[in-house]
């Protein structure tokens, strides 16, 4: 019984193992998407805020704002991911 413990630690070791550096790149590129997507949505409202209201670039804008904090939502999520299998990688 011992052993099979031994062999069960060590498998999930050797899966922490395979899983750290994925985690890793998903977390830096969630942070660095993150970042960007930032950068578009507040220049996004910015010019929003410059147009007038019955401008037809309104609606478009609002589709990019709206397609930015879509993908903020996506990066949020990858982030909560990578940290979970930190967690517990061999639940």
């Amino acid at each position: 019984m011992a052993g099979e413990g031994r062999a069960q630690v060590g498998e999930c070791l050797s899966q922490t193992l395979k899983i750290e550096p994925v985690d890793a790149l998903t977390g830096s590129l969630a942070h660095d998407l993150n970042n960007l997507l930032s950068v578009v949505m507040t220049y996004t409202v910015l010019v929003m805020e410059e147009l007038k209201p019955d401008d037809p670039a309104l609606a478009d804008l609002e589709e990019v704002r709206a397609a930015a904090e879509r993908a903020a939502e996506l990066t949020r999520e990858l982030l909560k991911l990578g940290k979970r299998s930190v967690l517990s990688p061999c639940a």
